[in-house]
């Protein structure tokens, strides 16, 4: 090899985040700094029974948060957005279109922007319970659904 030739190194092929969360069987939501929806993976979509076009642009905590839970949550996510940070395991009741409850964990990161700016969060979850009972099951479902893994509740 002449020494004028450069060997580069070889680019890494990483999946984007959704896909590769979809590989992995994990549901992924990003959310903007007001918590609406800036995309999602086919796990999270076949989960909650919505289309993609159905999800893109709304609130994440109208759509998907069972009404008692809802102030708190989107509260939690503007205090994460805003303190940059993020508990480390979180377990959050997401309702489906059906109105059925599903129990996810949940860990997550922040997006941001070419300057470092966060532009919002992004979460990758599993399912850990199936709560299918039929929607009026949601009467008296509190925010103890949706904790951390320290003793203190956190929501997102």
């Amino acid at each position: 090899m002449s020494p004028s030739h450069t060997v580069q190194p070889p680019t890494p092929v990483v999946p984007p985040l959704p896909a590769l969360f979809d590989q992995l069987g994990q549901s992924y939501v990003l959310a903007d700094r007001q918590g609406l929806v800036a995309d999602v993976n086919a796990t999270f979509l076949a989960l909650t029974g919505y289309e993609r076009a159905q999800v893109l642009g709304r609130s994440f905590y109208r759509l998907f948060v069972p009404p008692s839970e809802r102030a708190a949550r989107e509260q939690a996510h503007q205090d994460y957005v805003q303190r940059e940070r993020l508990d480390d395991r979180l377990e959050c009741a997401v309702l489906t279109r059906a109105g059925y409850v599903r129990l996810l964990r949940w860990q997550g990161g922040f997006a941001r922007d070419a300057g470092g700016q966060v532009t919002g969060l992004w979460l990758a979850g599993q399912e850990i319970a199936d709560r299918s009972g039929p929607p009026p099951a949601l009467a008296g479902h509190d925010a103890r659904t949706c904790r951390s893994s320290s003793t203190t509740p956190r929501t997102w």
